[in-house]
Parts: C-alpha cells; sequence; structure tokens
C-alpha cells in the first residue's frame, strides 16, 4: 500500500508539472502574438449585384498600440471589378489602447458571372520596426445580368408597314417644312448680324480676365476666401467646397488638365502617373483635397483654427509650383520639381 501511495504521488506530481509548463509556454506564445496585434475585416453591402451596379467593399482594419499602419495606396481595380470611388476615415482610437481605421471602395463591373474580390494586403510594422503584411478574407460575388419579363417581351412588336401619304396632307407638310426653313434663315441672319457681335464682346472681356496667370488668380480667391464669413457662420461644406474648387482650377490650370470634374481618387492617380508631381507637394495636396470630402461628404466638423491654416497650406501650394519667367530671356521655369 505504502509503494502504490508513493507511486501515485509521483504520478500526481508529473501530470501537475506538465499542466504548469503547458500553461506557461501557451501564456508566452500569446503575448508574443498580442503584441503584433492587427486584425483587418473585409464586407460588402451585397453579394448579388446587377452589371453595371455600384456597390460599398469596406476595409476595417485594428490595431494595438505601438503598430504602425502604413499608407494605403488605392488600386485602380480589384479583380474583375473597377474601383469607381474610395474613401479613407481618419485614425480613431478604440478600446483597449487600439486604433481602427475605415476604408470604403466604390466597386462596378460590366461582366455577368461569379467573380471574387481577391484579399487586400495590407502592410504596416511591428512596435519592433519589423515590416510585415496581413491580408483580408477574400468576397464572392454573383453579378447578375438585366432580366426582361415575359410581358416586357410582348410589349416589343414589329415595324409597322409603310403609311401612304394624301395629296392635302402632302401639301400641308410642304408647307410645314417651308415655314421652318424659313425660321431657320432667319435665326443665321439674326446670329451673324446681331448675337454675334454680343459673343466678340463676350470673347473680348473673357480674354482679358484669362490673362491672369494661375497662381495669381488662385492666390485672389484664397484672399477672397478668407475674408469671408463661412468657415465661422457654419457653413462649412461651402466653405470647403469652394477650397476644393479653388485647388482643382489651379492644378487645371498649371497642368493642363481637366482635374475640375475628377474625383480625389482619379487626380491623385494623375497627379502621381502623369504630372510626376514631387512626392511632398503632392501628398500636400491629397492632405487638402481629402479634409475638404470629410467635411462634404463624411460630416467632420474641423477645430476653429482649421480656416487659416488650410488656406495657407494651399497658398504654399501654389507658391511652391507656380510658374517663374526668368527676367533675362522670359523663359518660363517651373519652381518645383518633379520626380
Amino acid at each position: 500500500m505504502l509503494i502504490l501511495s508513493r507511486h501515485n504521488c509521483r504520478d500526481a506530481i508529473y501530470r501537475a508539472s506538465t499542466l504548469i509548463l503547458l500553461f506557461i509556454f501557451v501564456f508566452a506564445f500569446c503575448n508574443l502574438f498580442a503584441a503584433d496585434d492587427i486584425v483587418v475585416k473585409a464586407n460588402t453591402d451585397r453579394t448579388k449585384i446587377l452589371i453595371g451596379d455600384v456597390f460599398n467593399y469596406t476595409l476595417t482594419v485594428e490595431w494595438a498600440e505601438g503598430n504602425e499602419l502604413s499608407r494605403i495606396e488605392p488600386p485602380m481595380a480589384l479583380g474583375a471589378f473597377e474601383v469607381r470611388d474610395y474613401q479613407s476615415s481618419e485614425t480613431k482610437k478604440i478600446i483597449n489602447n487600439k486604433f481602427a481605421k475605415t476604408i470604403n471602395f466604390k466597386l462596378s463591373t460590366y461582366d455577368t458571372g461569379e467573380y471574387e474580390i481577391p484579399a487586400f494586403d495590407i502592410k504596416y510594422k511591428t512596435k519592433d520596426g519589423m515590416e510585415k503584411s496581413i491580408k483580408s478574407a477574400p468576397i464572392k460575388i454573383v453579378v447578375e445580368g438585366i432580366k426582361i419579363s415575359e410581358a416586357e417581351k410582348r410589349d416589343i412588336r414589329d415595324i409597322k408597314l409603310p403609311v401612304m401619304v394624301k395629296a392635302d396632307t402632302l401639301v400641308r407638310n410642304l408647307i410645314i417644312i417651308c415655314a421652318l426653313f424659313l425660321i431657320i434663315i432667319a435665326g443665321i441672319l439674326y446670329y451673324f448680324l446681331i448675337y454675334r457681335k454680343k459673343l466678340k464682346a463676350m470673347a473680348n472681356i473673357e480674354a482679358i480676365e484669362a490673362l491672369l496667370p494661375p497662381d495669381e488668380e488662385a492666390i485672389k480667391s484664397l484672399e477672397e476666401l478668407a475674408k469671408s464669413t463661412y468657415f465661422e457662420e457654419g457653413k462649412l461644406k461651402y466653405f470647403y467646397s469652394i477650397l476644393s474648387g479653388i485647388i482643382k482650377r489651379y492644378i487645371s490650370r498649371r497642368y493642363l488638365i481637366n482635374a475640375i470634374d475628377m474625383t480625389t481618387y482619379e487626380l491623385i492617380y494623375v497627379m502621381k502617373k502623369k504630372i510626376r508631381l514631387a512626392e511632398n507637394i503632392r501628398t500636400r495636396i491629397i492632405d487638402i483635397l481629402d479634409e475638404c470630402d470629410l467635411v462634404k461628404f463624411a460630416k467632420f466638423i474641423p477645430d476653429a483654427n482649421r480656416k487659416l491654416i488650410i488656406i495657407d497650406a494651399s497658398r504654399g501650394i501654389v507658391e511652391e509650383t507656380k510658374e517663374v519667367k526668368a527676367p533675362e530671356n522670359g523663359l518660363v521655369v517651373a519652381k518645383e520639381v518633379a520626380v
């Protein structure tokens, strides 16, 4: 009995030691990966769409304090889906010393079938300075064609046979055609004799206004915006819409592109691939346009002192990228260096 008791005691001690070592190993393993804690979630507002429909694809990234999320460059396409628009929220602090950021893509395609939004690669740095990446889960989307019901098919009829026109109807139609012809002739005469003179006068005025260089026009508009009271009156969307228009009009005239009709995402692509602006200038322009988009579309409320700060930042971009004429030979020299 004594030998059996000692054997049982040794067995119990061995099991307890094994459990303690296992607990220590699991605890150390969890702590090892807790320091590099980052999660990416991907979802869509629909998994079945009609051809040509625009739907939302959202990425939510959460990471622990100490990690550093790299800048997310939006692609032109995600698999078979074209990126129509792109918006990124500001980094927000959430519970347990964690941070979160949301990126929303508007996607569309004009091909039917079953497709997959591929895994999105998110790059980041750990608190130890190691560069790593994490991927989102892929999502399947079914794209259906537009279906025509039987009732709509029956509504489509064959072309009717030609209708014979009576003699009196033919005469009446000829009179109408002659009257229309005379009205057109009168309109042409009016255009050449009177209206064309007005157009020439208006064109001369526009030509005089167009002589103002792009940088001077932008600086003048920024000074007028700084004197306005839209920001103080709470008309933030109106204020930032004007500011965005000033920046895009300056870029349009300065680099001879149609930046006014571009989205922020399209303008980012053109500045990087076609204009090849210097990276520091391109980043500052993106920051200003992102703030404008946040106020106009995401109901972001800036600090009270942001008015003069963002106007000064816009003025700095214009001053650094304007064209300067050399006084000795009249050659045009750009202040900023494209890369």
